[in-house]
């Protein structure tokens, strides 16, 4: 049955005329194999279970996958650029060195998804719950993350330039070695996270909660800390306590 409907999706592909929309909204495509760089640009999967769905290399710049079920699913090196995946359910995805360039995440559930070397240049991420989830060697310059979880994630040397983190949630973190030039952590909170060799030059930490995270080694020339929280913050010195 599985062989049938990927053959059946590469019929769809080869008979729908160039520039129109590949629909597979609400299916129930659960566990296919649609890995092999299918084109799939601009298809509509809004409301369908993927769950557990291998595309890998796949092409779906600009698709819609609005509120689909694409947990477990395999999208390692897929394009992604430009793609609706609002309110999505992508909770232990596999996400490694995927496009996802401009894409639009919000409110999306990438709990535990590994999104390494993923480049979410632009994205959208605003409130999206990446709890547990592996972003290290990402590329999220100007990102918004804006009210995002990021609670025990990881983030070793992501590229965060630009990014907007307001009101995020990023407790436990590991930002190792992390590139957060000119970002915006207004009110975030970054206690217990660990910022050891972090860029944080010219960032702005207004009310930001840094309560116990580690700044051993980290870059805070010109760095806005008004009204941080800094007590039993690890610098390269004794730990900071703020009185």
């Amino acid at each position: 049955m599985a062989e049938l409907a990927r053959h059946q999706i590469i019929l769809s592909i080869i008979n729908t005329p160039a520039g129109s929309t590949l629909r597979f909204r609400g299916l129930n495509l659960a566990g296919l194999d649609l890995s092999g760089g299918l084109d799939l640009s601009r298809a509509n999967f809004s409301l369908a279970n993927l769950s557990g769905v291998q595309l890998q290399r796949a092409d779906l710049e600009q698709a819609r996958f609005w509120k689909t079920d694409l947990r477990m699913a395999d999208l390692q090196q897929t394009h992604l650029a430009g793609a609706m995946l609002a309110e999505a359910r992508l909770a232990r995805a596999n996400l490694r060195q995927a496009d996802l360039r401009g894409a639009n995440l919000q409110g999306a559930n990438l709990a535990r998804a590994d999104l390494s070397g993923a480049d979410l240049t632009d994205a959208v991420l605003q409130r999206a719950d990446l709890t547990g989830a592996i972003l290290d060697d990402c590329k999220l310059e100007r990102a918004n993350l804006s009210g995002a979880v990021l609670a025990g994630a990881s983030l070793q040397h992501a590229v965060l330039i630009d990014a907007n983190l307001h009101a995020a949630r990023l407790t436990g973190a590991d930002l190792q070695g992390a590139h957060l030039i000119d970002a915006t952590c207004t009110g975030a909170d970054l206690s217990g996270a660990s910022l050891q060799a972090a860029d944080l030059s010219r960032a702005v930490l207004v009310d930001t909660d840094l309560s116990g995270a580690n700044l051993a080694g980290a870059d805070v020339t010109h760095t806005d800390l008004r009204r941080a929280i800094l007590r039993n913050v690890h610098w390269d010195g004794p730990s900071y306590s703020q009185s």
